[in-house]
């Protein structure tokens, strides 16, 4: 998402010192990794390798980079169901309405370009079932930045047998509005239970988790859903800043992610239109703008992704019990990796502890930053 030159400058600088404290809850506070991320340009590593951290267990490592001259604004990944190891994108706002597939080298091998379709703000993307089982892609034409978009979309097209350029008509378009009000957004999730899909918002000092309605979706029984906008559902309030991109596991814990920071949250479903509960947090690898995560192929890990040119997928493994405690949960026959991933980031421990004291200092300090910023942008107007 691209905000105006001074709104971008005081959001990225608020959510930049937000980042440090991403979650807060009754759960208390997250721990971090302590570990240093590798990059290509700092160490010249190749997609795969990886580098203990000090405390023994595995640093983020690149799994692919993706090479494509085309992608610069990677905003939504999902991991392919169909075809092993390869992953999903799609761009941001202001490009085609077009779907790359980019396997395991990081090179391009399908374009899906989705007919009669002009995209407002696409900026994240899922993967679910339609109502007879068969595999959707779903994207999430879910940005609004200036907060004024009556509605918001979400299209859902079938995932291709075959890699290779094809053009596409979208098999239902879901129409949304929100209960309060026009919201930014650029997180959408399914979760792999009930393959029911979830929007959460971005705000700058948390957000609001929303399920789409199950009459709204394909092989339901209203004939209209197709033509009428539908409200979403209220489901928890999120503690978390700037909101880019998350996944659901196998067992119902949510992951999500800011620009400096993910965390794993307890299963919505108990939050019970209270706040999300989190679990553990981890910071992520330095990006220049990190807007993606999605289950990684294999089932054992987590990839993140950031916006600009031949950048990498980073990979975050999961400790191999938790994968085995939670694979247990995953639907009967099931067979992609994305079911049959789950657990916590690696390096991520148990919180404790209250945050609330660092929370509100952080919060005090972004909300100055950004206030003075607003000022100096209307002094120079004045001018």
């Amino acid at each position: 998402m691209r905000p105006g030159l001074t709104v971008a400058a005081a959001t990225s600088l608020a959510a930049g010192v937000l980042a440090l404290a991403p979650a807060a809850g009754p759960a208390g506070a997250a721990e971090t990794s302590g570990t240093t991320p590798t990059t290509p340009a700092a160490t010249g590593t190749t997609p795969g390798a990886t580098t203990p951290s000090p405390s023994g267990t595995p640093a983020p490592a690149i799994d692919r980079v993706v090479t494509d001259p085309r992608i610069t604004e990677a905003s939504g990944l999902v991991s392919s169901v169909r075809h092993a190891g390869v992953v999903w994108t799609h761009q941001d706002s202001g490009h085609p309405a077009q779907v790359f597939a980019v396997d395991p080298r990081g090179a391009t091998v399908a374009v899906v370009s989705l007919r009669g379709v002009q995209p407002t703000d696409w900026e994240s993307m899922a993967m679910t079932r339609d109502g007879g089982g068969r595999w959707l892609l779903a994207m999430g034409d879910i940005g609004d930045n200036a907060a004024r978009r009556p509605e918001v979309r979400v299209l859902l097209v079938r995932e291709p047998n075959v890699l290779r350029d094809v053009r596409l008509r979208v098999q239902r378009t879901l129409r949304l509005r929100y209960p309060q009000g026009a919201a930014d957004a650029e997180t959408l999730v399914a979760d792999p239970r009930t393959q029911r899909l979830y929007v959460v918002t971005k705000g700058l000092l948390g957000g609001e988790m929303y399920a789409v309605p199950p009459q709204a979706w394909p092989g339901g029984t209203d004939a209209t859903a197709q033509s009428r906008v539908w409200p979403l559902e209220l489901v928890a309030r999120v503690d978390m800043s700037a909101v880019t991109d998350g996944a659901f596991l196998p067992d119902g814990r949510l992951v999500l992610r800011n620009y400096g920071s993910l965390t794993v949250f307890d299963d919505p479903a108990k939050a019970a239109g209270g706040t999300l509960v989190p679990q553990s947090t981890l910071v992520l690898p330095e990006e220049p703008q990190g807007e993606s995560v999605a289950l990684g192929p294999g089932g054992t890990s987590l990839l993140v992704g950031s916006e600009g040119a031949r950048q990498p997928l980073m990979r975050l493994a999961l400790p191999s019990p938790v994968v085995a405690d939670v694979s247990a949960t995953a639907p009967v026959g099931t067979k992609s990796a994305d079911d049959v991933a789950a657990g916590r980031p690696a390096s991520s421990t148990e919180r404790g502890g209250d945050p609330l004291p660092t929370f509100l200092l952080l919060v005090v300090a972004a909300g100055v930053v950004l206030l003075l910023l607003i000022f100096g942008a209307v002094m120079i107007a004045l001018r």
